[in-house]
């Protein structure tokens, strides 16, 4: 190999790799500032808001309207960790025993929430969502039986 083709092959090489880790920084950039609007948003939420630190429903509602179902299972759990440690409740308190059997809750029950169009500051309107929801699930037989007689 000539000197002139070693040189051209590692200029590309370095610009892919270039291209390569800018992309990767910029997708992390836009996962942090989609972070820390949802965050933002909560805390403000929670400012505004007389009473909302004691409200289970409207806290989680809240968490809803800033747009978390956007974020990852991991960022959720991230989210309600800065918020605890701000001294508010637990965004997710309220939900935790009831959907503790719920695979990467609270993300499923979110992305759930926003696919019904389920508001989770009406109480009615969400127990009655999630208890249709449940009930088709409960009610519906996962395999046939086989009868003997």
């Amino acid at each position: 190999m000539t000197e002139l083709l070693k040189i051209i092959l590692s200029a590309i090489l370095g610009l892919g790799v270039g291209v390569a880790s800018g992309i990767l920084i910029e997708k992390y950039r836009e996962k942090k500032r989609a972070y820390d609007a949802i965050l933002s948003e909560y805390l403000n939420a929670m400012a505004r808001g007389e009473g909302l630190n004691d409200d289970e429903w409207r806290r989680f509602a809240a968490v809803q309207r800033a747009g978390a179902w956007r974020l990852s299972t991991r960022e959720l759990k991230n989210l309600a960790d800065d918020v605890t440690g701000r001294g508010y409740a637990d965004p997710y308190a309220a939900w935790r025993e009831l959907l503790k059997h719920t695979e990467d809750y609270p993300k499923s029950f979110l992305v759930w929430a926003k696919r019904n169009g389920v508001d989770f500051a009406d109480e009615e309107a969400t127990a009655k969502a999630v208890s249709a929801e449940y009930s088709v699930k409960v009610s519906t037989p996962t395999r046939q039986g086989i009868l003997l007689a």
